[in-house]
């Protein structure tokens, strides 16, 4: 029998899931290694993906394309259910980074039966000769040291039901055309402000079938899709301090995202934001105080205190460690574990977490976390409560078994991502922060100054806007530190910089933004005494950075753009902490101004 098959013979669906069950039988029966044990697990994930991005600055495009590409990620797994050869520290591995770069195992664009299980023969190959290599040097590791009974009785990996699903196509519509023009009348609104040196709009479309199947009999087929305008501004401050700001949209297809006019206010308002801080005050004092925060800072303390690093509410386990060495590398390297805390009070008692995988719409606005079943196979539950009354019940999961949590909810998401490799991460899907005693937005400035007076302050902090982390991650770093503290920060308590910040009167309540505001960590305190919300909600869409992972680290190693986990927050629009320490956010380096005018300045 030929193992050919003709596009004209089958649909692409049918030739992707045709070949990857082919090459997964094949694999299970016949991969092993002469005295190593054969795996006994295996799972292949391919993404059929197509892309369109514009990008413009002062009303000219200066990138227009749309991308065809496959890329894909091979799971094998040496050991059993109980050991593994995966969440092992080992400075003295790396052969696995030196054999899976070399790329020979790239898919073919077209609907290649044979070249599609020729991708994943290689892959398969490669990763299993690895996986096989770290099995036996943990298994050495494991036998010189003394384990605690629990970590010898905890399973590394669970099991969970098998499942059958098969989504229709969610196809979008990429007019890149009509988008250029978008572009160019965003971008060129720019022009009217010659003091921001820099900016730019960019318009990216995602458009993936994602493809997964493994040796348990689970086989998904759903649509991935993204539609976004970002933009990105910069200038100086009259001392020279650099002045960042951005404005990100966010919809699962072209239609959610705002109407051309709605952007443009919101264009105009970044950049008349940029121009009054540029002669703002810098923030000289040392406060410590209540603190409001309001709107976009709201879903971005929510989603970077809590959904982003080793110590929110995303499970996280250990590795196990090949010497001393890798031992004192994972204890400098990661903090206390919210696992630790399960059961017990982290929040203030009147709010409650939810994650609600499932649900796609909120008061008419589509959501970007909905999701159905992740990238391990698993169905995720309609509704999980993570904090009820300020308790923590659980934490978001994926199958990794934790000293307090043994089975998957389904929340190993897909990362939005361009290149060779499809990467997932422990992330939330669609949170839901709730409160029992919700106040009037327009009540919650009037409690600050309260909170303020009583301490005797002379004046109190609201912050608008935090600098989304995604809009400019840094992959560039030391891959252990994404493998041991979830995206390898140093500070997993902090907030990203704070790009509006008021400092307002306590005698009259007049606000004056201010600049070069550096805010305090966020510790678990912080997090018990907040002291009130709004009973006002709004929906935030955002991309959440991955939380570290060998998925993560090898996105960058192989040149992939790693754009994020989608995510979707319904928070309240206001904040009220009762205490957090605010300072001024020292410059190392600061750049000198242009010596000449901006010509904008000149033309205008």
């Amino acid at each position: 029998m030929s193992l050919s098959l003709s596009a004209g013979e089958k649909s692409t669906r049918d030739i992707i899931q045709r070949a990857m069950r082919d090459e997964l039988t094949r694999n299970v029966e016949r991969l092993t290694l002469e005295n190593l044990e054969s795996p006994f697990y295996i799972s292949y994930t391919i993404r059929d993906v197509k892309t369109m991005t514009v990008t413009a600055t002062l009303g000219a495009v200066v990138r227009s394309e749309e991308n065809r590409y496959r890329n894909h990620s091979v799971r094998v797994m040496v050991g059993s259910y109980s050991r593994t050869d995966e969440n092992f520290l080992d400075f003295g591995g790396g052969s696995y980074r030196r054999t899976r770069l070399q790329n020979a195992d790239a898919l073919p664009l077209e609907d290649d039966y044979q070249g599609i299980r020729r991708a994943l023969w290689i892959a398969t190959d490669n990763v299993y000769k690895i996986a096989s290599e770290n099995y036996e040097r943990k298994k050495a590791a494991l036998q010189q040291q003394n384990l605690t009974q629990e970590a010898e009785a905890l399973d590394d990996f669970s099991k969970v039901p098998t499942i059958q699903m098969t989504q229709p196509p969610r196809v979008l519509e990429m007019d890149r055309l009509g988008w250029e023009k978008y572009a160019i009348a965003l971008s060129r609104i720019f022009r009217d402000y010659p003091d921001l040196y820099s900016s730019q709009v960019r318009v990216f479309i995602y458009q993936a079938d994602v493809y997964f199947i493994n040796n348990e009999d689970t086989e998904t087929l759903q649509p991935l899709t993204l539609a976004s305008v970002s933009v990105n501004a910069s200038t100086q401050a009259v001392d020279g301090e650099p002045l960042n700001d951005h404005v990100l949209y966010y919809g699962l297809t072209p239609a959610d995202l705002p109407s051309l006019s709605a952007m443009e206010d919101g264009i105009k308002a970044l950049a008349e934001e940029l121009v009054i801080l540029r002669t703002a005050p810098t923030f000289d004092d040392s406060y410590m105080g209540p603190i409001l925060l309001e709107g976009q800072a709201v879903a971005e303390f929510f989603a970077q205190r809590l959904f982003t690093g080793v110590n929110g509410l995303l499970s996280h386990r250990k590795p196990a460690v090949s010497d001393a060495r890798s031992a004192r590398y994972l204890s400098e390297t990661s903090g206390r574990l919210l696992e630790e805390n399960i059961d017990r009070r982290i929040l203030s008692r009147d709010l409650s977490v939810k994650a609600l995988p499932g649900k796609q719409t909120h008061r008419g606005k589509n959501l970007i976390g909905t999701t159905v079943v992740d990238g391990e196979g698993v169905r995720a539950p309609e509704e999980i409560l993570l904090v009820e009354n300020g308790m923590l019940k659980t934490l978001l999961h994926d199958r990794m078994p934790t000293p307090k949590i043994k089975t998957s909810n389904g929340h190993r998401r897909p990362i939005i991502a361009t290149g060779l490799l499809a990467s997932s991460a422990l992330g939330p899907s669609v949170i839901s922060v709730s409160t029992s005693q919700g106040k009037p937005v327009k009540e919650m400035k009037k409690k600050l100054l309260e909170l303020a007076r009583e301490e005797g302050l002379d004046y109190a902090i609201i912050v608008r806007k935090l600098a989304c982390p995604i809009s400019g991650i840094d992959l560039r770093m030391d891959p252990m530190a994404w493998l041991t503290a979830g995206g390898g920060s140093s500070r997993p308590t902090a907030l990203t910089e704070p790009i509006l910040v008021y400092r307002v009167s306590v005698e009259d309540g007049r606000e004056e933004p201010v600049r070069s505001v550096k805010l305090g960590d966020v510790s678990l305190s912080t997090l018990r005494h907040l002291l009130g919300t709004s009973k006002e909600h709004f929906v935030y869409n955002t991309l959440v950075p991955a939380v570290g992972g060998l998925d993560v680290w090898y996105s960058y190693a192989r040149r992939v753009s790693t754009q994020g986990v989608p995510a979707s927050f319904i928070v309240p629009e206001s904040l009220l902490l009762e205490e957090l320490e605010v300072e001024n956010a020292k410059h190392d380096f600061t750049p000198k101004m242009p010596v000449v005018s901006s010509p904008l300045a000149e033309t205008n």
